[in-house]
């Protein structure tokens, strides 16, 4: 990966994780939990989902 300055000279630049990443896995691991927290509550409840 490379940024063009306003000099010639190409400036490389090593892609590296950010915190938006760190966010969106953060967030798919919260989705997940919630989705077996309500399958398993409504199990407890006796309702069907599938």
């Amino acid at each position: 990966m490379s940024r063009l300055p306003s000099s010639p000279n190409t400036i490389l630049v090593k892609p590296t994780n950010n915190v938006y990443t760190a966010l969106a896995a953060a967030g798919l691991v919260a989705v997940i939990v919630a989705l077996v927290v309500l399958f398993l509550r409504a199990d407890a409840l006796g309702i069907k989902i599938f």
